[in-house]
């Protein structure tokens, strides 16, 4: 049987989503009081071409279940006995698990990263320093904006919030955390008061946390 179906595909943990596919298959000619489906399990299976063709996904064995529907309408047959009919749905589960289609989606925001957190090495207490590093920080900033609607057209599905999706909001708040940070320091500095630099300890906390909800976020959709 060959056909093209409908599927709601939940591509919140994209690139490492698990899509279970169902392909319900009712007769509707003479009703479940005349005719059920007893699926032959045994004799039932996936062609080998069919995982040839989809080498990303880890495909599970066909899975059939047959039972009665239970339907709103006799679709016109006069004899039929109520409204419910023969059914029997083929299912099966495809799991992707693509890092490397992960690494070239989120390349770019994971640089940029890299960049903004290099800004600790400008000076606080330095003037033009500062505009450099707010100018640095903004420039991050956007990038990251672009490269996250560039995977949403990739993907394909703007209206979810996906694991790529989350990466880049993740690193959107800890750019402007950086930027904040940043205004504080100079701030100080034009009081008078003391500020630490180069602050290793800041540096080591805001990329630690960073690090550790990034982390967190891909493990869940990879493993959970």
């Amino acid at each position: 049987m060959q056909g093209t179906f409908r599927q709601d595909w939940d591509v919140s943990r994209y690139p490492f989503d698990r899509q279970h596919l169902v392909i319900p298959i009712d007769e509707t000619h003479y009703g479940s009081s005349l005719l059920v489906f007893e699926p032959d399990v045994s004799a039932s299976f996936l062609t080998p071409d069919v995982r040839a063709g989809l080498p990303e996904w880890r495909i599970s064995d066909l899975e059939l279940t047959a039972s009665v529907s239970e339907e709103a309408s006799t679709y016109g047959l006069p004899n039929a006995h109520g409204a419910s009919y023969a059914r029997i749905e083929a299912g099966l589960t495809m799991r992707r698990a693509q890092l490397s289609t992960f690494l070239k989606l989120t390349t770019g925001v994971f640089a940029g990263m890299f960049i903004a957190f290099l800004s600790f090495s400008c000076d606080p207490t330095d003037r033009e320093g500062f505009g450099h590093k707010l100018g640095l920080l903004v420039a991050v900033l956007f990038a990251i904006l672009i490269n996250m609607q560039t995977t949403d057209a990739t993907i394909g599905d703007a209206g979810r919030v996906t694991l790529v999706t989350n990466v880049h909001l993740v690193s959107l708040v800890t750019v402007v955390v950086l930027a904040l940070l940043a205004a504080r320091d100079r701030r100080r500095a034009e009081r008078g008061l003391p500020v630490r630099y180069p602050d290793w300890p800041t540096l080591a906390v805001v990329g630690g946390l960073y690090v550790l909800v990034t982390a967190g976020l891909v493990g869940y959709a990879a493993w959970a």
